[in-house]
């Protein structure tokens, strides 16, 4: 989902994401990008300001993913 929202370089985003005032190294943001890392909380809010996307099209999918496995 996200991989499909990136908009431009990943330098530009990161670069949103440094102004907000959070630093995911672009190493870090591939992991991500590749689920080889999990996303915290300050980087997943830092992610929907810098992309301009509310938080819950980040999340609604992987709850009700989550929601089924209970």
């Amino acid at each position: 989902e996200i991989h499909e929202r990136l908009v431009g370089s990943e330098m530009c985003i990161r670069d949103r994401i440094i102004a907000i005032g959070v630093n995911i190294p672009i190493t870090c943001l591939h992991r991500i990008e590749n689920n080889q890392r999990t996303v915290r909380d300050y980087e997943l809010c830092a992610l929907s300001l810098a992309l301009n996307i509310d938080i819950h099209e980040l999340v609604d999918e992987f709850l009700e993913k989550l929601n089924s496995l209970v």
